[in-house]
């Protein structure tokens, strides 16, 4: 702000500028958003409000600061380039106008809770569960009849995200439910360490603490790419010793890369004990669903480690000519390499999932705004339900690819 102010431009000058520019940017996005709402809604939607939401509460120009430090100081001629600092300090109050805009409007124009009155929590679950369950249904024919195999792995990803979605839906419709799927999920993390242990690192990531350390950090990557978060994602992937805790954190502070045959082998290892500790999970939870009080939540947790499971089989034969069945008992070792016949396809697998993920997550995120359009007119959930529904499609839309 000094060289800006200390120049030959007055306050009153400066803020001025400022209102003007956060005006335009705002009318501008409030504009090109009621036209794309109006393209894409059915006639008799309401939109203004919707727009408005979507245009206060979108991005706030953390690609405009970083692009305006690119400006450089001098010309090529060595002179200083005109009003650097006054582009500067006009993008940074700009930013800063549209992020107090945001607090300001949006608890009044989207107050917790959607800001319509007589909806409760389980109707507004009951209609969440409705949308998700035909999303899915949609994400699922999509899938079978797109023969793309580039395509495949971005697509699994989003529906086993709906998947866990949908079911966390389901729990919390029951709060006793709900307590009890804690406390499963507490035991079957329990199980699952068990098993890791029974196993030990050495069987698949090798003796030294380097060769498991980067072992265990391919497994926590590929335990949370199936849906696993928090602690959940550590087990079966940790040392007692603090050599190998550390060695464990440098593995994980690098970014997620399988390129060449040792990191082809080291994913393949990680998916087969991801796998082992999937039917550990599965083969308690099948044990708990013969309890009463505990059958509802059991199903729902078992649905989940299932779809798991299928997602890492499905990883392992992705484009591979002989598919590997799922079974019980694998070969527990250190391999030195992929077995005899399997292509190394799972750094293009990884490849195309984040080339793609979040053109299907977008389109998914279509899909469900046309699933509670649907449903709303067809009179299987309230407009207020279905507001609240879009609203929270909305904040996933903006946040994608985030």
């Amino acid at each position: 702000m000094s060289p800006a102010f200390v120049d030959h431009f007055s306050l009153p000058f400066l803020l001025g500028l400022v209102a003007l520019a956060t005006v335009l940017v705002v009318v501008c996005r409030f504009l090109w958003v009621l036209a794309m709402e109006l393209v894409h809604r059915d006639r008799g939607t309401p939109v203004l409000r919707d727009a408005l939401i979507l245009t206060i509460a979108g991005p706030k120009g953390a690609v405009t600061l970083s692009i305006i430090f690119l400006i450089p100081r001098t010309l090529a001629d060595g002179s200083a380039f005109p009003e650097r600092d006054l582009l500067i300090f006009l993008a940074a109050s700009v930013i800063l106008c549209t992020l107090l805009l945001a607090d300001g409007l949006l608890p009044r124009l989207a107050p917790l809770g959607g800001g319509c009155k007589g909806t409760s929590a389980t109707e507004l679950r009951r209609g969440a569960i409705k949308v998700l369950e035909g999303t899915l249904r949609e994400l699922r024919a999509m899938l079978q009849n797109d023969d793309d195999p580039q395509l495949e792995p971005a697509p699994r990803q989003t529906i086993a995200s709906y998947r866990l979605r949908l079911n966390r839906e389901r729990g919390a419709l029951d709060d006793s439910c709900s307590r009890q799927m804690d406390e499963l999920q507490a035991e079957v993390r329990q199980r699952q360490q068990q098993k890791a242990d029974a196993i030990g690192g050495e069987a698949y990531g090798g003796e030294s603490p380097r060769e498991r350390a980067s072992f265990y950090a391919m497994l926590r990557a590929v335990r949370r790419s199936v849906g696993y978060s928090g602690t959940d994602v550590k087990v079966g992937a940790r040392f007692g010793g603090l050599l190998g805790r550390v060695a464990l954190l440098w593995q994980g502070a690098k970014p997620l890369e399988v390129e060449g045959d040792e990191a082809e082998r080291l994913y393949y290892d990680a998916c087969l004990f991801a796998i082992e500790l999937e039917h550990g999970a599965i083969d308690f939870l099948e044990e708990s669903a013969t309890d009463e009080g505990r059958q509802r939540a059991a199903r729902l947790l078992l649905d989940e480690h299932k779809t798991a499971l299928n997602s890492l089989w499905n990883r392992i034969n992705y484009g591979q000519d002989v598919k590997q069945a799922d079974h019980t008992g694998l070969t527990l070792v250190h391999h030195d390499g992929l077995p005899a016949g399997m292509r190394p396809l799972f750094g293009k697998q990884l490849l195309e999932a984040a080339r793609y993920a979040d053109e299907v997550d977008a389109d998914a995120l279509t899909i469900e705004l046309d699933q509670i359009r649907r449903l709303q007119e067809d009179g299987a959930i309230s407009e207020s339900v279905a507001q609240q529904l879009r609203q929270r499609v909305y904040v996933l839309q903006i946040t994608l690819g985030d």
